[in-house]
Formats: C-alpha cells, sequence, structure tokens
C-alpha cells in the first residue's frame, strides 16, 4: 500500500462451465463476486487512493466469450462482458487522469484451465481428450491453441508510452476465432 504502481493487470480464475438451464442463482452471485465485482473492487481502490503513476495502465484479461458468448458458458459470457463494459466506461469518466483501460479478449490460450474445459467436454461427450483437443485447435484459423507467451509483448506493449492512445478498447488476440470485425 505504499508507494505507486504503474500497471494493474486483471485477471481471475474461469467461473465453472454450465448450462443455463442447469445454473442456479447462487452460481451467478458466486461467479459475478469472484470474476467482476471483485476486480472492479480492486481497480476502484487503486484508482481512488490514486496508486497509479502518471500514464497508469489498468489491462483486463479477458475472452473472446465477452464478446460473442459460447454455449455452456454463461457465468463466463455475463461476467466478462460486464468487466469489459467496466472497462469502457471507466476509460471514459476516469482517462484524464492519464490512465488507460483495456481489454485482451483471449481465446484459445493453453492454459490450465482450457485443458479441464476440453477435459469436461470430452468426458460430458464420451470423446477422446487428444481428438477433443485437436479439434478445438482446428477451430481456429490459425490451426493451434496459443502457448500463455503469445500474450506477454502484447501486454508489454499495452504498458508502455507507445499505446497512450489505446483507451476503452477490447482488442481479440485470438488467432482469428472471433466472427466479429
Amino acid at each position: 500500500k505504499k508507494g505507486k504502481i504503474d500497471i494493474l493487470i486483471l485477471n481471475g480464475p474461469g467461473p465453472k462451465p454450465v448450462s443455463l438451464k442447469d445454473l442456479k442463482f447462487q452460481d451467478f452471485q458466486n461467479a459475478t463476486n469472484q470474476c467482476l465485482l471483485n476486480l472492479i473492487y480492486i481497480s476502484q481502490e487503486i484508482i481512488k487512493k490514486n496508486f497509479l503513476n502518471k500514464n497508469g495502465r489498468i489491462i483486463n484479461l479477458s475472452s473472446t466469450t465477452g464478446i460473442e458468448p459460447d454455449a455452456d458458458m454463461g457465468l463466463s459470457n455475463i461476467t466478462r462482458s460486464a468487466l469489459i463494459n467496466y472497462m469502457k466506461t471507466a476509460s471514459r469518466e476516469l482517462s484524464k487522469k492519464n490512465i488507460t483501460f483495456n481489454s485482451i479478449l483471449t481465446g484459445g490460450v493453453m492454459t490450465d484451465r482450457t485443458k479441464n474445459l476440453v477435459k469436461i467436454y470430452a468426458k460430458k461427450n464420451k470423446l477422446n481428450y487428444k481428438k477433443t483437443l485437436q479439434k478445438a485447435s482446428d477451430a481456429i484459423p490459425v490451426g493451434y491453441i496459443a502457448d500463455p507467451d503469445y500474450f506477454v509483448n502484447f501486454i508489454i506493449f499495452l504498458c508502455s508510452p507507445l499505446s497512450g492512445y489505446i483507451n476503452g478498447a477490447a482488442i481479440p488476440v485470438d488467432g482469428g476465432v472471433m466472427k466479429s470485425i
């Protein structure tokens, strides 16, 4: 709590994959607290206490599902969309303090969560894990699921002075998976 912060990167665990018909109200409350309200709280505290240095950066690591919802990912779709909207609103209201607010829309990142989602899908549909993972890779226009290192240089760029005019953006880094322009 002492000193200044140059960069705040928001990232939280994704909520459980489940269809809307199987969700309980408590699931929405838990996901909202975990994936939305906690991250907004952290941002608000950093901004309110003026912890960010001049030219501060807040970057939200989100997902393409915040813009293009996936089936059986309602909790993720809803909370990610809301946080993307928070970032856009913050960019409109708070950027005069020399802070930029951007979201990175990841798609197909080979993380433990992705591996687990593929396992859940394969098990639910009685499919082979490796074949299911390959099919998921093939569905991405570049033909593979990116390693998290692919995002490092882009995050570094967004944190640099070179990106000072990029603000309030939701930028896909997804291998071309999003269908929207």
